[in-house]
């Protein structure tokens, strides 16, 4: 996340701690691109851009669910979806060159202070790969499945 959402979030809550998200090592970042270029057929050496219009291709859009909504609620979405989702996440902000993780009740807590609606389109997971949303500048979500692929 950029350093500047960090700012804007402590100069309009004095007191508060830092918003807990955190660039994830580029290492753990390639093993995540790797695994979801896979599953979606994608060469990892591709531009990173493949990687997400691949997942945009794939995905389906989300009726009723609007981020740029006062009651959107990344956790209730998740549930409602029923999908599967660890106590950590991942966010992709461009390419898949660098991702972010945040703990999956923090980025619920302050979706609203992390993603900006107009600027940013990112992509939310878990560590099991099998779902991304992807969160859209308009406020869009899109639903990609990439369960593993049998042999």
């Amino acid at each position: 996340m950029d350093e500047f959402k960090q700012r804007n979030f402590l100069q309009a809550n004095p007191g508060e701690p830092r918003i807990g998200i955190e660039p994830l090592p580029a290492r753990i970042a390639w093993q995540l691109r790797a695994e979801i270029a896979s599953r979606l057929k994608v060469s990892p050496e591709d531009n990173g851009l493949a990687i997400v219009a691949a997942i945009r291709d794939r995905g389906v859009r989300v009726a009723g669910y609007n981020a740029e909504s006062d009651a959107f609620d990344l956790h209730a979405t998740i549930t409602s979806l029923d999908l599967r989702c660890s106590v950590i996440l991942f966010v992709n902000w461009y390419r898949f060159d660098a991702l972010d993780v945040v703990a999956a009740s923090e980025l619920s807590r302050r979706f609203s202070d992390i993603w900006y609606p107009s600027a940013d389109d990112i992509e939310v997971f878990d560590s099991s790969c099998d779902w991304l949303l992807s969160i859209m500048h308009t406020g869009d979500v899109l639903l990609t499945r990439t369960p593993l692929t049998p042999v």
